[in-house]
């Protein structure tokens, strides 16, 4: 089966305050809090102990004030790692899944249970693991101050039947806060935030059209002329298949498919970073794949991943985000004339390994293909004191 891999540059401009504009503060203040643990291991791996991880929580979408009905997507990020589940066991890698609680209190009372998934080194003894950030979602209900803390969360092994149970010890710390119905007191609003100029625009240096269409790496620049659509594969389009021209005229005969046509995928935009003033203490910046179009017009039985992975942001001073503070929330879906179905990645970072954005299952029997539509939206926690200049990374989409 051939490979399709195309490397999208994507570009983020950080820019400082300039004549004329106030420095810009994040309209929601995160920072790293220190919570204390206590830990429960699984039966026969060790005593209970306590660790304090270090943590950040972040929102998105980013805004001065909330309303009630904003759904908000919260991200739990380790700035330092927890525990090794076992003090002896040798944890391989990709096995630990990480679920955890973000608290809300003040305004709206809930707790949000958050998970990621399993991305981990191999590990050994009582050293820190890292697992990988996770997130979860909460509706808005409430106007006034919400704030935000980390609580407990579990890590759960494939090769241990129990997971590891880590309990919060009041008081939690709030590490973040939000306004619901009005901007928290000092707050600058959108409008005071500078205007986007060359290196805050993406279009600058990450326009995928000169690196990030597929024409530059052999496959075709658009949609071949003569490839064929779902209803020419042989796939049902709507309408009563025994009598498609209505009144009394015969059922018209089925038509014998065409030959087997390629597996290609077609990118627009490529990804766009939002504009981003760095202010006090670390920041979330979201950003967009845009969405990619998959043809498969095999006319088979067979099935298809597309992947993606992300590179370190750098600036030409050398300065650098690591990769794995991007999450990426995929998302995918089948065009109104495309019979087959798709299944979306979960949210998770693609730092290092390859994340799943969207994916096609082989059939049993009947013919698959079709159009379909595959995007993602990109979480970046920018780290506090992050130097201003042009930063730039390269998404690695891979069809297969």
């Amino acid at each position: 089966m051939a490979l399709r891999r195309t490397g999208i540059p994507v570009a983020l401009g950080i820019v400082v305050a300039v004549a004329g504009f106030g420095p810009v503060a994040p309209p929601a203040h995160a920072a790293a809090v220190s919570t204390t643990v206590e830990c429960d291991p699984p039966p026969l791996h060790g005593d209970n102990f306590a660790w304090q991880p270090q943590i950040e929580v972040t929102v998105a979408p980013q805004k001065a004030a909330y309303a009630v009905g904003d759904k908000l997507t919260v991200t739990w990020h380790w700035t330092t790692p927890p525990r090794n589940i076992s003090p002896w066991l040798v944890i391989a890698a990709d096995t630990v899944t990480p679920t955890g609680t973000v608290k809300l209190t003040g305004a709206q009372a809930v707790n949000v249970t958050v998970k990621g998934p399993r991305k981990n080194p191999y590990t050994s003894g009582p050293n820190p693991l890292s697992v990988s950030d996770m997130t979860g979602t909460f509706t808005v209900t409430q106007n006034g101050k919400i704030d935000l803390s980390p609580a407990a969360y579990e890590l759960k092994s494939d090769w241990i039947p129990d997971p590891m149970r880590c309990a919060a010890k009041a008081p939690v710390p709030v590490a973040l806060s939000l306004q619901v119905g009005g901007p928290l007191p000092g707050t600058p609003t959108p409008g005071q935030s500078p205007t986007p100029g060359a290196s805050g625009t993406p279009g600058a240096s990450g326009s995928p059209g000169a690196t990030g269409t597929p024409g530059a790496t052999g496959d075709p620049t658009g949609l071949p002329s003569g490839l064929p659509t779902a209803g020419a594969s042989g796939f049902p389009v709507g309408g009563d298949s025994g009598n498609p021209a209505g009144g009394d005229q015969p059922p018209a005969e089925p038509k014998t498919p065409p030959p087997p046509g390629p597996l290609i995928m077609q990118i627009q935009d490529g990804v766009t970073m939002a504009p981003f003033a760095p202010g006090a203490g670390p920041q979330l910046v979201q950003g967009e794949l845009k969405p990619v179009t998959v043809v498969d017009g095999r006319n088979s039985t067979l099935g298809w991943t597309l992947t993606g992975q992300i590179d370190d942001f750098v600036a030409i001073d050398g300065s650098r985000i690591p990769a794995d503070r991007v999450t990426l929330v995929p998302n995918c879906a089948p065009t109104v004339t495309s019979p087959s179905a798709v299944m979306g990645g979960l949210p998770g970072t693609a730092a290092g390994y390859p994340e799943l954005l969207c994916r096609q299952n082989p059939s049993m029997g009947e013919l698959t293909g079709g159009q379909f539509r595959v995007g993602a939206s990109l979480n970046l926690a920018v780290p506090e004191g992050t130097p201003a200049g042009d930063y730039t990374a390269e998404m690695t989409l891979t069809l297969i």
